[in-house]
C-alpha cells in the first residue's frame, strides 16, 4: 500500500506541476505587449501595381497579432526620370542647337558674299 501512495504521490505532483507551467505560460502570453520591428516600405518608389510591402517582426515573440502594423500600402505611381538621362539629352539638344545655329550663320555670311560679288546691274527707264 505504501508503494500506491508514492506513485499517486508522483503522479499527482507532476500533474500539479504541468498545470502551474502552463498557468504560468498563459498568464506569460497575456501580459507580454509586442514590440514590433518593420522593414522600410519596398519598393522605395511605387510601382506600376500601385502596392509597396513590408515585414514586421515582433521583438518580444509574444506569438501574437495584436498591434501589428500593416504590411501592405497603396501607393501613387509616378513616372520617375532618370536625371542623368535627361541631362545627357539636354546636352545633345543644346549641341544640335548650336550646330544648326553657326550652319545657319555660315549660309547667311556665303549669301552676303556671294550677293555682295556679283556685278551691280543698273536699270534705266526711259518713257
Amino acid at each position: 500500500m505504501g508503494k500506491r501512495r508514492i506513485v499517486t504521490f508522483i503522479i499527482g505532483a507532476f500533474l500539479l506541476f504541468a498545470i502551474i507551467n502552463s498557468i504560468e505560460k498563459v498568464g506569460a502570453r497575456e501580459s507580454c505587449v509586442p514590440n514590433w520591428n518593420c522593414t522600410v516600405w519596398k519598393p522605395i518608389n511605387c510601382p506600376r501595381n500601385e502596392t509597396q510591402v513590408r515585414q514586421c517582426s515582433d521583438l518580444k515573440k509574444c506569438e501574437t497579432g495584436e498591434g501589428k502594423p500593416s504590411e501592405m500600402q497603396d501607393c501613387t505611381f509616378t513616372i520617375q526620370f532618370n536625371k542623368g538621362a535627361l541631362t545627357a539629352i539636354i546636352v545633345l539638344a543644346i549641341i544640335t542647337f548650336a550646330i544648326v545655329l553657326v550652319e545657319l550663320i555660315r549660309r547667311l555670311r556665303e549669301e552676303r558674299k556671294r550677293a555682295s560679288s556679283l556685278p551691280e546691274t543698273r536699270y534705266t527707264y526711259t518713257p
